[in-house]
């Protein structure tokens, strides 16, 4: 049982650059890029959309022997985040 505690524990620890971006993704301010050059916008494109794909990706259980982890909660927490970012973009 031990075991697949420990693995629970090493599947959280991948959601670490999840946790991450949704955290950067939260304090993005569009107001900054007033004065930025087109490839910022371009560049942010990207990422966001990047992310958009990094968070639909993510599967909705993760299971790990007896243990059966369920990361719904996360995924809806998750995945609207790069979206408000690109239509902060598109304003």
């Amino acid at each position: 049982m031990a075991a697949h505690f420990e693995l629970i524990v090493q599947g959280a620890s991948t959601l670490d650059e999840h946790t991450r971006l949704y955290a950067e993704n939260e304090s993005f301010d569009v107001r900054a890029l007033e004065d930025a050059p087109l490839e910022a916008y371009r560049d942010l494109f990207d990422r966001y959309a990047g992310q958009a794909q990094l968070f639909a990706g993510m599967e909705p259980r993760a299971p790990a022997g007896i243990f059966d982890a369920d990361l719904t909660r996360l995924r809806e927490l998750f995945v609207p985040s790069p979206q408000k970012c690109l239509a902060l973009l598109h304003e």
